[in-house]
């Protein structure tokens, strides 16, 4: 359900996401210059949800993955992903 509602984000922001195989070890991609997000098609489920949020992360900074960006749009990932009920609910269990 959270994968549709980015998706709709998507397109809701004009960013076309698009899927290849992009072999192993590349999960997805973002480009700047066509507003476009490319996920691997071998990925899981679970990987297509990560990586569809921190992709998007790219998007929303507008910036191409280079690497010192990577923790900026995990940031945003996990605040597209994870609620505020999830994210309390997750720091109650480790306390």
């Amino acid at each position: 359900m959270k994968f549709d509602l980015l998706l709709q984000h998507c397109a809701d922001l004009g960013i076309e996401v698009s899927y290849e195989d992009l072999g192993l070890g590349r999960f997805g991609e973002y480009h700047d210059d066509e507003l476009r997000i490319v996920l691997n098609r071998r990925n899981r489920a679970d990987q297509m949800l990560s990586t569809l949020g921190h992709e998007l992360g790219h998007a929303v900074w507008r910036e191409n993955g280079k690497t010192a960006r990577c923790a900026r749009a995990d940031e945003a990932s996990a605040a597209l992903i994870i609620s505020i009920a999830e994210y309390a609910e997750a720091e109650r269990e480790v306390a």
